[in-house]
């Protein structure tokens, strides 16, 4: 589960199989850095703890994408721990 004062993205699009799919992006603060996690199905994909949130978001879409996954979105559900519900 993430951290307090971490953002939540929800991430959606098509899988390698061309199936759609909605799930949340938590972001794990790793000493200093951030780490973003999915969980899919059996599949749990981490990046690399990296310097921002956003950096370790991009990194997770562009895992999925070398992994076949396309036209990925996002939005933030929580930003410092606080719930956005449909603000931007």
């Amino acid at each position: 589960m993430g951290v307090e004062g971490c953002d939540k993205h929800q991430l959606a699009g098509l899988d390698e199989r061309e199936r759609g799919f909605s799930r949340p992006i938590e972001l794990e603060r790793v000493g200093e850095s951030y780490r973003a996690v999915l969980r899919y199905e059996a599949v749990r994909v981490a990046t690399e703890p990296l310097q921002t949130q956003d950096a370790a978001l991009l990194a997770m879409i562009q895992v999925l994408q070398s992994r076949g996954y396309r036209q990925l979105k996002t939005q933030k559900s929580f930003s410092n721990g606080v719930y956005l519900g449909s603000q931007e």
